[in-house]
Formats: C-alpha cells, sequence, structure tokens
C-alpha cells in the first residue's frame, strides 16, 4: 500500500522531508517576500503573502500543485514588480 499522508502543516512537512533547515528557509522566504512587497509599496501582495503563510500553519500548501503554481507566481511577481510611486493629491 503507498499511502500518501501529509502533516497538515507546510512547516512541519518541511522540517519532517528536509529538516529543521529546510523549514527555516521557507519560513524566511514567506518573511523576505513580505519584506520585499512592503518595501515597494504593494499592500496587496503583502497580505497575499502573509495570508499564504497563515494558511501554511493548517495545510501543507506546497504538496499540491495549486499550493506550488500560487506560491511561484506571487513571489515571481514580488520580485519583479517596481516600486510603486508616491502620488500626491490635492483637494
Amino acid at each position: 500500500l503507498n499511502k500518501n499522508y501529509n502533516a497538515h502543516n507546510q512547516y512541519l512537512q518541511f522540517a519532517i522531508e528536509g529538516g529543521l533547515p529546510v523549514a527555516l528557509l521557507f519560513l524566511m522566504s514567506i518573511i523576505r517576500l513580505i519584506h520585499l512587497a512592503s518595501k515597494k509599496k504593494r499592500p496587496t501582495i503583502v497580505l497575499f503573502i502573509a495570508f499564504f503563510g497563515i494558511i501554511s500553519i493548517t495545510e501543507s500548501t506546497l504538496k499540491r500543485n495549486k499550493g506550488i503554481i500560487i506560491y511561484s507566481l506571487i513571489s515571481s511577481v514580488c520580485l519583479t514588480l517596481p516600486k510603486l510611486k508616491e502620488t500626491k493629491t490635492e483637494i
């Protein structure tokens, strides 16, 4: 029998499969993406990445193709979008 169980926690799943360094790398990547998105003044991307990090506590999101696609798409968007310029509006 081939049973594909998962930990229902992405951080724990990485710690089981690759050890503590892999779990810490994933956590650091989430933190770094949030930092980059906030530096570029992209609050929507910050919220999405934070939401993804929170969801990873209750589900092994990167064990499914959908999770991998979403994480790679959002992280590449975060890394390639330019910083938003501040616009002054006068009333």
